[in-house]
């Protein structure tokens, strides 16, 4: 199964020799872009997976439009609660939705507060305040174990120096900031700027 969004793009073998001799294996290929035009299909689906294949195609579709992501991943959202599935595998789906459909944070926040009068409506309390609470802190405490990886993979031991003041970092904004900018990056004090160190490691 390929995720990206090259429509031609589809190796279907891998092999390599070694001393004269060869292996090779060939392999069907399913690409999600062959999704793209059968989006009803997949939203009135029945199978989790198909709801699952649509919130990816459309992350991809909203990558420059927040707001249109927003509507997006709200009309997904309010389909799991209308599906007649067991609280466990909306919760496990919303995960997932929520995990590829990033949004800012004032418009994460207005997602939270529909998706409470969605519950009060269907008297569905499926995630609780506390719940969404430490969900929301999870994530950030992810995102922010991400960017050190990717700092100390790019930059070595100065990475680490930053750690600190990326830590105290609350803003999930500003740590997606911070991540193209590593990502992009030539030099670690670009990012040291972006960060705001303040903990003297200049």
């Amino acid at each position: 199964m390929l995720a990206d969004e090259s429509a031609e793009w589809r190796p279907n073998s891998f092999s390599y020799g070694f001393w004269g001799s060869e292996t090779s294996i060939r392999f069907p290929v399913v690409k999600l872009t062959d999704y793209r035009n059968q989006s009803e299909m997949l939203e009135t689906s029945d199978n989790p997976f198909a709801l699952a294949t649509l919130a990816h195609l459309e992350t991809q579709k909203t990558r420059k439009n927040a707001f249109m992501r927003f509507e997006s991943k709200l009309r997904f959202t309010r389909s799991l609660y209308i599906r007649g599935w067991s609280r466990d595998k909306i919760i496990g789906l919303f995960h997932f939705i929520d995990w590829v459909m990033q949004l800012p944070n004032d418009l994460e926040d207005k997602l939270w507060v529909e998706i409470n009068k969605i519950e009060e409506e269907r008297k569905m309390p499926y995630i609780s305040s506390v719940e969404r609470i430490g969900y929301r802190k999870g994530k950030l405490e992810g995102r922010i174990e991400d960017i050190g990886l990717v700092l100390s993979l790019k930059f070595g031991d100065d990475a680490s120096l930053l750690m600190a003041s990326i830590r105290e970092i609350q803003d999930p904004d500003q740590l997606l900031r911070i991540m193209n900018a590593i990502l992009t990056s030539c030099g670690i004090e670009e990012i040291r700027q972006l960060v705001g160190d303040k903990h003297g490691t200049a």
